[in-house]
């Protein structure tokens, strides 16, 4: 009962192991994040490394939101990098285009940028937070602080 062809199948193949590759990219983002803001706790330098994630967050949404607006040229692109073989292009009629048309992968790329405006907001009310409580408090140790 298999309805996909051989292209297609090696297509999600290769699709499932760029995603690997990145959830381990992203696993490792996130450990190297906490143990890194906890070191410069120690330091007491979390201001900048708020401030560093913060400008790259913004970055991340300005590309994104220029990846939304020419779309189907990023769409192309993003497949000719990730996939120089050339096992991207299906006709209309392939099941597998059928199962993942463009619009579903437009939205996924919308739920990209949800996320990474959450993010985004979740950092700048962070550094707000904390930066509020340095300034209170100017030139204390962090080590001293409870």
């Amino acid at each position: 009962m298999n309805f996909l062809n051989n292209d297609e199948i090696s297509h999600l193949k290769d699709v499932k192991n760029i995603l690997n590759v990145v959830m381990i990219v992203k696993d490792f983002s996130l450990v190297l994040f906490v143990f890194g803001f906890s070191f410069l706790r120690i330091k007491n330098r979390q201001k900048n490394a708020l401030d560093y994630t913060f400008i790259i967050l913004i970055v991340v949404m300005v590309f994104c939101g220029v990846c939304v607006i020419w779309f189907d040229d990023f769409f192309i692109i993003f497949h000719e990098i990730l996939f120089p073989q050339g096992n991207w292009m299906f006709p209309p009629s392939s099941e597998l285009i059928k199962l993942f048309p463009k619009s579903f992968w437009f939205n996924v790329f919308l739920h990209f940028m949800f996320l990474c405006f959450f993010e985004l907001t979740l950092v700048f009310v962070i550094k707000n937070v904390y930066c509020r409580s340095w300034d209170l408090n100017p030139g204390t140790d962090s080590r001293t602080r409870s």
